[in-house]
């Protein structure tokens, strides 16, 4: 998220739902909200939301599907992890996984 509220402050959230009221009820402010969603690269979505502390719209959400850690199942964010050509690997896994000899 990025412009939150009167302090306009950023920040980030994993996580796991498949419920879209959950979804909304988890990442919007607990007051009355006005907000738009749209599409985000292949697989995302931004959500331009407006409310009293916002009343212009300046308040962006970007929702992106998470990453499974490829040995454990843990949810990573977009980009964190290590990738190998084995699979993308939370950061305890990685410490398992063998890497070619450079």
């Amino acid at each position: 998220m990025c412009n939150f509220g009167w302090r306009e402050i950023g920040g980030h959230k994993l996580m796991s739902t498949d419920d879209g009221t959950d979804f909304l009820l988890q990442i919007l402010p607990d007051t009355d909200c006005t907000f738009y969603i749209y599409a985000y690269g292949d697989d995302g979505l931004k959500i331009n939301n407006f409310h009293h502390d916002s009343p212009t719209g300046r308040e962006w959400y970007y929702a992106l599907p998470a990453i499974a850690c490829d040995r454990c199942g843990d949810l990573m964010g977009q980009g964190a992890g290590t990738a190998t050509p084995d699979g993308t690997f939370c950061e305890d896994c990685a410490q398992f996984v063998e890497t070619p000899e450079q």
